[in-house]
């Protein structure tokens, strides 16, 4: 089935998955960091102080995240993402409202909690769980609203912040979310019930014949599977990397000598490289199956951190940010695809809602450890240096266990 009549056929609940996908950029760092100087400056805080109340936040999130996202396999997805909305839209006034440092943490975490964690993982679950052979191809369009949102939101984020200023733009995003976000995603779940139907019979099915592709893993069965611990590093580091380095862009520009501006508009490029990607990477996942494919996840954004690390002139930053991007969309439909072929989708939420939280747990310390060597005098070309040697030996583990374990398994016997 072709990308065009894959999308006529089955609109809707891809809007749904497009919609939430691109909302979800209130969460992201990139987002959070456009308010970094404002926020420093208001409160006297240092790179490194922003950068601990951000990781604090980030990590008292991936720890809720673990009982939150697993949530999603016991509600009806409309009240699920009801909920999600809602709490998004409360944690931007909340930080929109801050008057002491001591709340910017908390703000901090309901932001990657409801933006980062829960919006993402809402898009990913209902496309990998109610698509199984055109799996690659809805995980493909739905995660297209990621990249849109990235392209759009820094330059007009930077520009409201300059005409209206930075607390009014955090309420401005939570009415948009209230009044608009939200009614359009129900709407676009109309029929909803009909479909979760038709999933809950198919599960049932594969429960009985319990083989290949739909086992049913559970989510302490999954933390004992060896592969799951090798693949580990090549599906979580990224998030540790690109959080560094996205939270201090500010920084990044400041040290090569660029404007922010410049810096903000180069994720048009990301956005270019996660579209153009996630294009490609769609039907391949559906025909070669997505476990196969993990190994050449990480080597482009590798080779933006090398040149990023390499050069300065302000073309790299377009560079760097189009590399990225290439890598983000391989990630965006690979690791939600990988997990659901490796171990079904009757218990995917709480899978992935573990997945998540390890990679917000990671990724927590990225930017308070970045801010305190930054703090420290350590360039940004050295870091992107260690980085890419990272990312090189995560893609290395990830080769090994493709190698040594291509094939599904059913899950062991024993209860988990």
């Amino acid at each position: 089935m072709s990308y065009l009549s894959f999308i006529l056929a089955n609109s809707r609940f891809l809007g749904f998955g497009f919609l939430v996908m691109f909302s979800s950029c209130f969460g992201q760092t990139y987002f959070v960091a456009l308010f970094a100087p404002q926020l420093r400056t208001e409160f006297s805080l240092s790179h490194g102080d922003l950068g601990l109340y951000y990781s604090v936040g980030t990590l008292a999130s991936s720890v809720t995240l673990l009982w939150a996202g697993r949530l999603i396999d016991r509600f009806d997805l409309r009240w699920f993402v009801g909920g999600v909305i809602a709490g998004l839209a409360a944690a931007s006034a909340l930080l929109a409202s801050v008057q002491t440092a001591v709340a910017i943490p908390i703000a901090f975490c309901l932001l990657r909690l409801f933006g980062q964690g829960l919006m993402p993982h809402v898009a990913s679950t209902a496309m990998s769980r109610y698509f199984e052979t055109t799996r690659g191809k809805a995980l493909s369009i739905a995660t297209l609203g990621s990249p849109s949102s990235d392209a759009l939101m820094p330059l007009l984020v930077v520009a409201s912040v300059a005409l209206v200023g930075w607390r009014e733009t955090l309420n401005i995003g939570a009415i948009v979310l209230l009044a608009t976000v939200l009614p359009a995603a129900l709407l676009l779940l109309r029929g909803h019930r009909v479909r979760h139907s038709l999933f809950l019979r198919r599960s049932k099915e594969l429960a009985v014949n319990g083989s290949g592709r739909g086992a049913a893993w559970t989510r302490a069965q999954v933390l004992r599977d060896p592969r799951f611990w090798i693949l580990a590093p090549a599906m979580l580091s990224p998030s540790f990397v690109l959080g560094g380095f996205f939270f201090h862009q500010a920084h990044l520009a400041e040290e090569k000598g660029w404007l922010l501006s410049w810096v903000a508009s180069t994720f048009a490029g990301y956005a270019l490289g996660v579209v153009v990607t996630v294009f490609v990477a769609g039907p391949l996942i559906d025909r070669f199956g997505a476990v196969r494919l993990v190994p050449y996840k990480l080597p482009p954004l590798v080779l933006g951190l090398v040149l990023l690390a390499a050069l300065d002139a302000p073309v790299i930053a377009l560079v760097f940010m189009v590399c990225a991007g290439v890598g983000a969309g391989l990630g965006y439909t690979l690791t939600s695809a990988t997990f659901a072929e490796l171990y079904g989708t009757t218990h995917f939420g709480a899978i992935r809602a573990m997945v998540l939280a390890l990679a917000a747990g990671i990724s927590a310390g990225s930017p308070y450890l970045v801010g305190v060597l930054i703090d420290a005098g350590v360039t940004m070309a050295t870091l992107a240096w260690a980085s890419a040697i990272l990312l090189t030996g995560a893609t290395l583990a990830a080769y090994a266990a493709i190698r040594d374990h291509p094939e599904n398994r059913n899950p062991p016997q024993t209860a988990g």
